[in-house]
């Protein structure tokens, strides 16, 4: 309570400070990146120019001569306003071989996907936009083509894949179009609007399997982002992997796990805060071998039965007769493969066939339900066929392409003979119920191409005559990315060289008498190798004998008894007692040969017999499954007969014609009895299983050869060589004691085979070769030849590195005197020089350069490739804080952008030393008043930049009010008393919310009313900054 009669004014004193600043409306957005699927899609097909493949669920790529395949898209703009990057992403869904592949823009966007062929396909830009590698299937293609969307925002834009492939496949690759079922595997545009917005992304990276005890296992993501930050790799949950991320592809290895399946997380995160994560399941199984769940064959003759249980698969054309062969496999354990080929071993085969294997679309048949009326119906088109000519051979089928894109899953397949149909049965398979595993189908599955070994296929062993020609030796042999072979004899290499993935055949012709250990050795690219041994024996005397590889009887009243292993073989011509006797020779001679014969050795003999011999056309049954059912069928003319009276009798059976027209393969053969039938048994011979080796039968070849040293020379040639090492490369046409060589005069040096004639001079070189035959003569053959090294060529300028200037030297120096030399600029002519010259007028950007020299002989030599980039514009900065204006806030941050790859950035402030900064910094503790600012940069070619601007820093005024004070006054006129702290243009105040008032210092508020006031004091300073300063107070009434 105050007194009354009093007058009493209340005053509160608050500050308030009120800044005055220019702010940049923050920019909202719901979505920084847009996908686009194609609006229409298709490839068109050289070999069918007329065919239009708009509807297809894929697309094809080829650059096989005659049957290139391109693949056009189309992509809308109309919705799209702008864009800070595009990538176009396309899945394969197969690829037969490694294939670079550009994209092209198209300037016809008006074609239609159902119209489109090879015969009016739109023409494409000759400069690829961008190009990628693709290896295997299931694999991401991303191609970077923004600049043609951003030349084209609002519109249309066309493109097209071409392949630059070697051109060995028929079709290299395959991508998912926008037509098939699966949403995700399509392909998309992705473009994102704003580069501060974009989040990392991690490519799906496809499950995978790989093989228990195996290394150099690795699984990858393939990742990005342009503010990378940090990542880690879990597997089950448990991080076994992490550190900082270069925005670039994270690989980890994955060697040293368990049989088993795992789960393995990537997760990348930004600068930005964003992030993203990715899983793959990683199998580890024991085998990379698969075999079938289920086998079997179906007979058209007998179309109820079943042969589910049978240990083997047939197959046939025969009219009435036909046989297909079915096999189911498992593929849930596989996730990701590169290679898959199913093998599978003939038993027997009665005629040379065309095996060929299909897809079954109906994986769920029964092995032992299936027959001939409910077989599950197979892909007229076939995926892959072999040729089997004979038993016990290997057939291999590529089934990459249909096993990609099953994987996870059932395959079922079909095989089908494409004989001429003249056999009841043209070729039998070992089944899985085989008893031998090692002679069962099985499927090869290889997940990582870097570990596929190369394959030798076993090569037998050979015999050869001494004197003969003609003469060589091969081994099957394949690899996906084949490099180097040698082959050596006795541990010493005879042959060696750069292997192109085929077979590898070499002479071995010239061997004295004797057995050879002939060793081949092939490796890969990634490191891989294999080997394989056989063993050739040369014989003096012209004759070789050999025993049966299979010999066998079988019995027409026992139809499904087996004598294999029985130590003789029966012959009757009885009733329904029939008996025949099969053997089979390797015959592992391919030179001419003058006589063969055929030795048996009768144990017993029950009538005269005449006995007949007969060819055989299938080499392939097996002596321990022969059986009378089974039988092969044989020539129906003899080769040649005898008579038997008694028992150890010596039959012999000129068969030469037989042997001359199979040499180097098989031959096959049955004995027939002609007696009158009265015995049950006519007679009886000895086998090869006989204990008495020398009762044996066997087949005695007699050798032929031409006499007479004739060498001829393969290298050295009567011209020049470009190195001085020269192979010394011969053969002689006859047996031979004694070789040797003679160079330039010098003595004789003794010749065990092909050698090389090491560190030759420079010049001309006169070779003779010697030989002499088994009875003294000499044969003789000689040639001239020159040995001329290339010219050694060293670039000294340029060097790999970044120039300023658009002139640059090329300095070189060569080891000897030429007769001409010139260089070729990126690819261009050549261009003839004298000396070093300067390269003048280059255009900005990457160039490469090579010298050519020949020198007085004639031999071109050629330098290293330099690449080298010319960079002769300044970097351009732009600077996007501060600005030209007035801050009032003494910390200001530094904001710029380079428009290229910098080494080195640094700012002057108000003329000081430069200080150098890796990025956006803050500008600390300004000064009141103007500020001058450079930022520089210098790129790699050295090129420096700069950019500049003037801005202010002006701080508000301080206002401190003294009076009046928060309190209550008595008097009606009151002293309004202030301070400044600094030089203002304008002061006033404001009294109970009425208008400014104008004032110059200290005034008196007069004839103030009772009860609450407020009042405000605003300021200007100089730099037109204002600042305000405010008293208030509860109102209080007179008592």
């Amino acid at each position: 309570m105050f007194p009354k009669n009093k007058r009493m004014l209340f005053f509160s004193i608050t500050v308030l400070v009120l800044f005055l600043s220019i702010m940049k409306n923050p920019i909202i957005s719901v979505s920084a990146s847009t996908d686009l699927s194609p609006s229409t899609d298709s490839f068109v097909h050289e070999n069918y120019p007329d065919s239009n493949y708009g509807g297809d669920n894929y697309l094809e790529l080829s650059n096989y001569n005659g049957w290139a395949r391109y693949s056009y898209l189309t992509f809308d703009l109309s919705s799209i306003t702008s864009s800070a990057r595009a990538r176009l992403f396309v899945l394969t869904s197969s690829t037969s071989a490694t294939t670079n592949v550009s994209v092209h823009e198209v300037l016809d966007t008006s074609w239609d996907e159902y119209f489109l062929t090879w015969n009016n396909k739109p023409s494409l830009q000759p400069n690829s936009i961008d190009w990628q590698i693709t290896v295997t299937s299931r694999e991401w293609l991303v191609f970077d083509i923004t600049s043609l969307v951003q030349a084209n925002i609002g519109n249309k834009i066309s493109v097209v894949f071409i392949s630059h492939s070697s051109g060995d496949e028929i079709r290299d690759t395959r991508f998912y179009s926008r037509e098939y079922t699966t949403e995700s595997r399509r392909p998309y545009l992705s473009i994102d609007t704003d580069l501060n917005q974009i989040v990392p992304e991690i490519l799906d990276s496809p499950d995978k399997t790989i093989f228990f005890g195996t290394t150099g296992n690795s699984i990858s993501w393939t990742a990005n982002d342009n503010n990378p930050a940090f990542y880690n790799v879990s597997r089950d949950g448990v991080i076994v992997d992490e550190g900082v991320w270069d925005g670039n592809d994270i690989t980890i290895s994955v060697d040293g796990l368990n049989m088993g399946s795992y789960i393995y997380t990537s997760f990348v995160n930004d600068t930005d805060g964003n992030y993203a994560t990715n899983d793959l399941s990683l199998f580890v199984i024991e085998s990379p071998n698969i075999y079938p769940i289920v086998d079997n064959y179906v007979h058209e003759h007998y179309p109820s039965s079943n042969y589910g249980a049978n240990n083997y698969l047939e197959l046939s054309n025969y009219n009435g007769w036909t046989q297909y062969s079915y096999l189911t496999f498992d593929l849930s354990s596989i996730a990701s493969i590169v290679r898959a080929r199913l093998f599978v071993l003939t038993s027997s085969t009665s005629a040379t066939t065309n095996v060929s294997v299909h897809e079954v679309l109906d994986t769920s048949w029964d092995e032992y339900f299936l027959t001939w009326n409910n077989r599950p119906f197979f892909q007229s088109n076939s995926m892959d066929w072999q040729m089997t000519v004979t038993g016990q051979e290997l057939l291999v089928f590529d089934l990459t392409s249909l096993v990609q894109t099953k994987q996870g899953g059932l395959i079922s397949l079909a095989f089908q003979s494409l004989s001429s149909g003249d056999e009841i049965r043209d070729t039998r398979f070992y089944s899985r119920e085989y008893i031998t595993e090692s002679k069962r189908p099985y499927l090869s599955i290889d997940t990582d191409s870097s570990q596929i070994v190369p394959e030798i296929q076993n090569s037998p062993d050979k015999t050869i005559f001494l004197g003969t020609t003609g003469n060589s030796i091969s081994w099957t042999a394949n690899d996906n990315n084949p490099a180097f072979y040698n082959i050596s004899r006795d541990g010493v290499i005879v042959d060696e060289g750069v292997w192109d993935g085929k077979d590898i055949t070499i002479s071995v012709d010239g061997l004295n008498q004797g057995s050879y250990l002939y060793t081949s050795f092939v490796n890969d690219t990634d490191g891989n190798d294999a080997s394989d041994e056989l063993v050739i024996t040369c014989l003096t005397s012209g004759n070789i004998i050999l025993e049966p590889l299979a010999d066998n009887f079988v019995h027409e009243n026992y139809p499904d008894s087996n004598y294999g292993a029985s130590n003789y073989l029966e012959l009757s011509n009885y009733n329904r007692w029939t008996r025949y006797s099969y053997l089979t020779f390797d015959i592992a001679i391919i030179n001419s040969i003058e006589q063969a014969k055929l030795f048996v050795l009768t144990s017993s003999t029950s009538a005269t017999t005449n006995v007949s011999v007969h060819e055989v056309l299938d080499t392939s049954w097996d002596e321990y499954i022969l059986t009378w059912n089974n039988k092969p069928f044989f020539q129906s003319n003899s080769i040649d007969w005898q008579m038997t009276v008694t028992s150890q009798e010596l039959l012999v059976f000129d068969i030469t014609t037989l042997v001359q027209a199979n040499l180097g393969n098989r031959i096959s053969v049955v004995f027939i009895s002609h007696s009158s039938g009265d015995e049950i048994r006519d007679t009886r011979f000895y086998s090869s299983e006989y204990t008495t080796e020398s009762k044996r039968p066997y087949l005695n070849i007699t050798g032929s050869g031409t006499f007479g040293p004739s060498i001829t020379l393969s290298c050295p040639l009567n011209t020049t060589y470009t190195s001085s090492d020269v192979p010394l490369n011969f053969n002689v046409n006859t047996t031979y004691s004694w070789a040797g060589y003679s160079l330039d005069g010098a003595s004789n040096v003794t010749l065990i085979g092909n050698t090389l004639l090491q560190s030759l001079s420079l010049g001309s070189h006169h070779l003779s070769v010697y030989a002499q035959d088994r009875w003294g003569n000499v044969g003789v053959s000689s040639v001239w030849f020159t040995v001329d090294l290339p010219p050694l060529i060293s670039i000294s300028s340029p060097v790999s590195s970044f120039y300023s200037s658009s002139d640059v030297w090329l300095n070189y120096s060569i080891n000897e005197p030429i007769s001409w030399i010139g260089y070729s600029l990126d690819d261009s002519s050549n261009i003839t020089i004298t000396g070093n010259t300067l390269l003048q007028s280059l255009s900005e950007g990457s160039h490469t350069i090579v010298i050519y020299a020949t020198d007085n002989g004639g031999v071109t030599g050629v330098s290293n490739i330099i690449s080298f980039s010319v960079d002769t514009v300044f970097p351009i900065i732009t600077l996007l804080n501060p600005l030209n204006t007035v801050y009032i806030t003494r910390e200001i941050n530094l904001i710029y952008s380079i428009n290229e790859p910098s080494t080195w950035a640094a700012y002057s402030l108000d003329g000081a030393n430069n200080v150098t900064i890796t990025g956006d910094t803050l500008l600390p503790s300004l000064s009141v008043g103007s500020h001058f600012i450079v930022v520089y940069a210098t790129d790699y070619a050295s090129n420096t930049g700069f950019s500049s601007v003037w801005f202010t820093v002006n701080t508000p005024p301080g206002i401190t009010i003294t009076s009046p004070v928060v309190t209550l006054y008595s008097q009606s006129d009151i002293w309004l008393n202030y301070t400044v702290d600094e030089f203002v243009s304008w002061i006033g105040y404001s009294l109970d919310g009425a208008g400014n008032v104008t004032i110059t210092g200290n005034t008196l508020l007069q004839s103030l009313s009772e009860g609450f006031h407020v009042i405000i004091i605003y300021a200007t300073d100089t730099g037109g900054v204002l600042t305000v300063n405010q008293t208030e107070e509860n109102p209080v009434l007179e008592a």
